[in-house]
């Protein structure tokens, strides 16, 4: 009986970031009954975590480990807390300030923790060459693991722009990523990045982003007729460096709104599926709508996957500046329309469906976005049913790829 590791880069309370990693479990659990699988994240001072991590602990029997990390890291093994009702073995001030959903839970985790594990499964995440903290949590876990598997990664194009094509980027890519034993790329543009860097084609793979593999955990259906077009927005700041950038998108993004408004009788709705780190964003619209149209919106928060899924299901048409917004979207069949700088992740989960969802991809700062939306918009409301029926053939198609992972571990084994 194998003991799985995945661990999830990013805190829960991004709930994008834990799409990737409850779909991985699901699969996993699907295919692997009889392994022991625990799920390890950052711990986080946040009181929120989604509804989700309680059904995992119940119905998939997966136990939990947070783990905290900063650059003393680099060649230590990671400090973790166990998950578990009984507290009192544990240090109080730590554990019930983040893991008070599990206050109900009867059934008690073993608190003997051993650290080693046969596989290491590192949840989806985008590769930056020079991050410290990739680097710390490559090593610490290769460390305590047998076998390291990447499950999906992405590289990007941004993180090797700003520090060249040369040969110490080539020894920095190719020694992080000798860690792991196996790599599954979210596409081709990846793939051909770490294959052109040296990384041996035996030990690199390709597959569909495994949030995609929502559609089989949530029921999704066709929407009730609505005289309104109900438009989700997903804006987003923190992809942008420099303040004029952020402004020029979000004024473009404004304009973008009020076209759509002058064009279609439309419902708009403000949400993220990091909505704590997408806020600033969301209120800069919210203030900018109040200030210049009369429109109607209303800001959407979401507590759990299945909320944010069943909402979706709802929406015609989504805009979206992040990727998991858009691939829960897609997910339940929703066109959905990216505002997103040209970066590996978007072209690799693109370039996976097909060419012809890039018609679907306009750039943040794009002085014509507004031009360039409505054009999208009104290709997609006169060709609704057969771009809805393409998106899902393609999605189903590629599914079975997002299993690859268990048969991989189960070749392994």
């Amino acid at each position: 009986m194998a003991r799985i590791f995945v661990v999830g880069i990013a805190n829960l309370h991004n709930l994008g970031d834990f799409l990737i990693y409850y779909c991985t479990i699901k699969i996993l659990r699907k295919y692997l009954r009889n392994e022991t699988i625990t799920f390890l994240f950052p711990r986080s001072n946040n009181l929120y975590l989604p509804k989700e991590l309680k059904e995992l602990y119940i119905n998939e029997r997966v136990s939990f480990l947070s783990f905290t990390y900063d650059y003393t890291l680099l060649r230590k093994i990671i400090t973790a807390i166990a998950v578990s009702p009984k507290t009192s073995r544990l240090n109080k001030n730590l554990v019930l300030t983040t893991w008070y959903i599990f206050d109900q839970i009867e059934k008690t985790y073993d608190l003997d923790i051993d650290y080693s594990a046969d596989f290491v499964v590192f949840g989806g995440h985008t590769y930056w060459v020079f991050n410290p903290i990739f680097t710390a949590l490559y090593n610490s876990f290769r460390y305590i693991s047998e076998k390291m598997i990447a499950f999906p990664l992405s590289v990007s194009v941004f993180g090797l722009n700003r520090y060249g094509y040369h040969e110490l980027i080539r020894q920095k890519v190719l020694n992080n990523m000798g860690k792991f034993d196996y790599i599954y790329t979210r596409g081709r543009f990846s793939y051909k990045i770490l294959k052109s860097f040296g990384i041996n084609e035996e030990r690199l793979g390709i597959a569909l982003d495994p949030a995609f593999y929502i559609r089989k955990v949530f029921p999704h259906g066709i929407n009730k007729n609505r005289s309104k077009l109900r438009v989700s927005v997903t804006p987003r700041k923190d992809m942008f460096i420099n303040k004029e950038d952020y402004l020029q998108y979000a004024s473009n993004l404004l304009n973008s709104i009020i076209r759509l408004r002058r064009e279609f009788d439309i419902e708009i709705y403000l949400t993220s599926l990091a909505f704590d780190a997408d806020y600033e964003a969301i209120k800069d619209i919210m203030h900018n709508l109040k200030l210049f149209t009369d429109l109607e919106f209303q800001v959407v928060k979401f507590t759990s996957l299945k909320d944010a899924f069943q909402f979706y299901n709802t929406i015609d048409i989504m805009i979206t500046s992040r990727l998991h917004d858009g691939i829960l979207g897609m997910s339940a069949s929703k066109p959905v329309i990216f505002i997103f700088p040209h970066d590996s992740k978007i072209l690799d989960v693109l370039s996976m469906l097909g060419p012809e969802f890039k018609f679907n991809w306009i750039y943040p700062n794009d002085p014509h976005m507004s031009v360039r939306l409505l054009q999208s918009v009104k290709y997609l409301i006169d060709n609704y049913k057969s771009f809805k029926k393409e998106l899902e053939n393609r999605i189903e198609k590629l599914i079975p790829t997002t299993e690859a992972i268990a048969e991989k571990i189960k070749e392994m084994v």
